[in-house]
């Protein structure tokens, strides 16, 4: 039996089929780690690719990655969260290797102490994979303080949410991808929302 908090999360154990919600154990934050209390967690596309069995990852996992909450508790020698700190989650990235220094960080591939085992198991002690390394669609989460930024404590979590990934991958689009100049005219071609 594995010790921990127990918390609900969305479960993905087959591709192609709805998600269970479950209690697993959380691990508690360990070393430079943060635990963090959801209140607003949006869907990515890549979260969807998983859950539809596009890509191959191990399962069961919880995914999510663009979360936002409050400081719940910090693991040893933390010093710049502060308890109900107002927060949102990244992709971890180690920012020195290969896919960091290319400024690629979403595809960074260095280990840390949380990737072997994950912070999350069934309460039977199986592993549940911390998908993109964060596990949003959980009521708490540990992650690397690395990967946690600060946010007004005004701003509605449902929006901060969006600045995890969607808004940050939007801005890579112009700015990186694009190359948009300041200045230029340019013209946004894309599906109309429905409903």
């Amino acid at each position: 039996m594995t010790t921990g908090r127990l918390i609900k999360a969305a479960v993905l154990r087959e591709p192609g089929h709805p998600l269970t919600i479950e209690e697993l154990v959380l691990a508690p934050p360990g070393p430079g780690e943060v635990e963090i209390r959801i209140a607003a967690s949006g869907i990515c596309h890549s979260d969807v690719s998983y859950f539809n069995g596009a890509w191959e990852g191990v399962r069961p996992a919880v995914y999510g990655h663009e979360g936002a909450g409050v400081v719940a508790a910090v693991g040893p020698g933390v010093t710049e969260m502060r308890p109900e700190q107002a927060l949102v989650t990244l992709v971890r990235a180690c920012g020195t290797c290969f896919f960091c220094d290319h400024e690629q960080p979403a595809l960074c591939d260095t280990s840390f102490p949380l990737d072997a085992p994950g912070p999350l198991t069934t309460k039977d002690g199986e592993p549940v994979v911390h998908g993109f390394r964060t596990a949003t669609f959980a009521e708490r989460v540990v992650v690397h303080e690395s990967q946690v930024v600060p946010i007004p404590d005004e701003l509605p979590y449902d929006c901060a949410s969006l600045l995890a990934c969607g808004v940050l991958t939007g801005f890579g689009a112009v700015a990186k991808t694009a190359r948009v100049e300041a200045g230029a005219h340019i013209v946004v071609i894309g599906p109309e929302a429905s409903g």
